[in-house]
């Protein structure tokens, strides 16, 4: 008793953490954080910034309804045979493996759009803003990739519906909380804060973002379907 006492506690702090540190790289935008930094000289710096929030976290609630609304285990319930439920289990990670193979090469291909300038910040309303958060974060790679194991690890230790929402509702916090701090670091230190932006400007510029993430995106993916493709040939 003691000892699936101490299990079920491991388990949830485990989860803890590995829900923390995943909603963090799928909340990791230095495309966003640069959008964040271009309206902080506008007259409307906080309510776009909050809208910028918002877009993040819409972006990954549809991500996790997705995930975890539309998981096998829906089709898995009209399924009367084992052998099937685990065929169709199976199949959908093949085929999000698949998606982010077909996403990785994409990314490596795809030309860049320019930066918006400040200009044209200030001409952007909150309903342009939030968009650029929610159409940004849905269709990052590492977002998605970070939402689909944080929806599977939570579908997985969490099976009381309460759980389930209490780490959604975490992930979704975490996730953001790297624009918060922006947000009030642009307001209080303004100044180092931009020197600070430069620095990080000068690395990213060393670094092939594009090709990191690219190699990360198809990698993952190709050990999905390997693993899944071991797995019917196992069974």
């Amino acid at each position: 008793m003691v000892t699936e006492l101490f299990d079920a506690i491991w388990a949830v702090i485990g989860t803890l953490v590995v829900t923390v540190v995943l909603a963090l790289i799928a909340g990791f935008s230095p495309t966003l954080y640069a959008v964040q930094l271009g309206v902080a000289k506008t007259k409307r710096y906080q309510p776009y910034a909050l809208a910028l929030m918002v877009g993040v976290i819409a972006s990954f609630v549809t991500l996790l309804f997705l995930f975890q609304f539309f998981q096998p285990q829906i089709l898995i319930s009209f399924i009367n045979s084992t052998v099937d439920a685990f065929f169709v289990s199976k199949s959908f990670n093949i085929f999000i493996g698949t998606l982010l193979v077909i996403g990785g090469v994409w990314y490596l291909y795809h030309k860049r759009k320019p930066r918006l300038k400040k200009s044209t910040f200030e001409k952007a309303g909150l309903a342009t803003i939030f968009g650029i958060g929610y159409i940004r974060s849905i269709t990052s790679l590492s977002g998605i990739i970070a939402t689909f194991m944080a929806s599977n690890i939570i579908n997985e230790v969490s099976g009381i519906l309460g759980m389930t929402i209490l780490f959604s509702v975490l992930f979704l916090v975490v996730s953001v909380i790297p624009f918060a701090v922006l947000m009030v670091l642009t307001q209080r230190h303004p100044h180092k804060l931009e020197k600070f932006a430069e620095s990080i400007k000068g690395l990213f510029k060393r670094v092939n973002l594009q090709l990191a993430g690219g190699i990360t995106a198809i990698s993952i993916g190709v050990g999905i379907i390997l693993i899944n493709v071991v797995a019917f040939i196992l069974s």
